[in-house]
């Protein structure tokens, strides 16, 4: 369980993990890069603690070394966070109007 410093959030530098018992998943880790990848899944959560909407986009990897293998990515729905939702969007060749 992660312990938190005694620090307050903004100036908190370091966090404590304990990972007793805790082993690799078998799905490995895929390494920065660009990959070919379908969109699995696109819904819209709640963050547990802020109560502000996101969508919690799954993906898999179509091509390559990695194929198979599941990717995860959160895009806020907050006006201040907006811009990493466009970019996604576009990634996706989504046509985003600047306005509705």
């Amino acid at each position: 369980m992660a312990k938190k410093s005694k620090k307050s959030k903004k100036s908190r530098s370091t966090v404590t993990v304990d990972f007793t018992g805790v082993e690799v998943g078998s799905g490995g880790f895929v390494k920065p890069g660009a990959y070919l990848c379908k969109v699995e899944e696109g819904s819209i959560d709640q963050g547990a603690e802020s109560n502000e909407d996101y969508i919690r986009w799954v993906f898999k990897v179509s091509k390559g070394k990695y194929k198979g293998k599941t990717l995860y990515y959160n895009t806020s729905l907050q006006p201040q966070a907006l811009w990493k939702l466009r970019g996604m969007l576009e990634a996706l060749e989504v046509e985003v109007p600047d306005d509705l």
